[in-house]
């Protein structure tokens, strides 16, 4: 699975997550549940795919990576907060490890 393909699964779980369409998701609108979805999809993508801040950006059309450290920052801060909205990211973000393993090709060992 290319890096391409798992960001869109990012996109796809923050989406779902958030109850947002993926075009309001790529909209450069501040309504909140579109803010929040690009704000896990951030999450997701340097936290747990462990891709680069500047890959993320890229990806969901940011002008640079600041936006992804921006809202990864903010989510932290938010998970040490508030128990309520750490379980939700740890959800979204073993959601997202689940889907990527199903789909991983296996091999004989595995």
């Amino acid at each position: 699975m290319t890096d391409f393909d798992r960001l869109n699964l990012a996109i796809e779980v923050a989406c779902k997550e958030e109850g947002v369409t993926r075009n309001q998701f790529l909209s450069k609108s501040r309504i909140q549940h579109y803010v929040e979805a690009r704000r896990l999809y951030y999450y997701l993508a340097f936290h747990v795919l462990g891709l680069s801040h500047q890959q993320a950006a890229n990806h969901a059309g940011a002008k640079n990576h600041s936006t992804s450290v921006l809202h990864c920052q903010n989510v932290q801060n938010w998970m040490a907060q508030s128990e309520a909205y750490r379980q939700k990211i740890e959800d979204a973000s073993q959601v997202l490890a689940t889907i990527i393993k199903k789909r991983r090709p296996t091999f004989s060992g595995d």
